[in-house]
């Protein structure tokens, strides 16, 4: 997968520079390179996020102890092929869903929803969440945010708080860290995000809520699985 590894030939530049270095190695950033039509990385990435999703699901919706029973409508924004969306759509069966991915990515889901049983109640979106989303009541952000800078974060918030039913809820599901006692594994990943992506970084739970509070929403709680499900309503006017 050259377009994971070929940015690290510049990663001193990297570091000093504070900049990703994936348009000086691959003429384009990380994104645009999986989306080529002769790329394909970009099904194998989506193929990765799948599998690593589908592992991570049965804690996230069974094991965190989250009370899914008031969704009706779940967004699963950026959701790949569905691996989340369909977990929580087997365990609120009266429960409808929208899949939000790249137009490449979404035409792989329907067998992997047929497979799970839940087809029949997933409409798939080929779009960019960056630009539009659709109506909803419970959004399923799953490890996307630290892909981006805190604009572009505020910006899919924002998009999600303008489309979001005035009693829906957002699930922003990612890892929090300590800036100040990250562990190597965690060090790892964050100097990667610096190298592959435009201002992807871990964020501590501070810099989550201070994003959310931005983009209009107030935090009502965070509860630890495998990942931290950080739930937000819209903010009162």
């Amino acid at each position: 997968m050259p377009g994971q590894y070929l940015p690290f030939v510049m990663l001193d530049q990297a570091v000093r520079s504070g900049q990703s270095t994936t348009r000086q190695t691959l003429g384009c950033d990380i994104w645009a390179h999986f989306r080529k039509a002769e790329a394909s990385e970009g099904l194998l990435f989506s193929e990765v996020l799948k599998k690593s999703t589908a592992r991570m699901a049965k804690a996230l919706v069974d094991a965190s102890g989250y009370d899914w029973s008031w969704v009706r409508t779940v967004v699963d924004v950026g959701g790949s092929k569905g691996a989340f969306l369909s977990s929580v759509l087997l365990k609120v069966p009266s429960a409808k869903g929208i899949l939000l991915d790249l137009p490449e990515i979404v035409s792989e889901a329907p067998a992997y929803l047929q497979a799970r049983g839940v087809a029949d109640r997933v409409q798939c979106v080929g779009g960019d969440f960056l630009s539009s989303m659709p109506f909803g009541d419970c959004y399923l952000v799953k490890h996307i945010l630290l892909n981006w800078s805190d604009e572009q974060c505020l910006r899919i918030l924002q998009l999600i708080h303008d489309a979001m039913d005035p009693a829906g809820r957002v699930l922003v599901v990612e890892e929090l860290v300590d800036n100040a006692r990250l562990n190597v594994r965690e060090q790892i990943q964050d100097i990667s995000l610096l190298v592959l992506t435009d201002g992807g970084r871990l964020r501590t739970l501070a810099e989550h809520k201070a994003l959310l509070g931005r983009a209009g929403f107030t935090l009502t709680s965070v509860l630890k699985s495998q990942s931290c499900i950080l739930e937000a309503t819209k903010a009162p006017p």
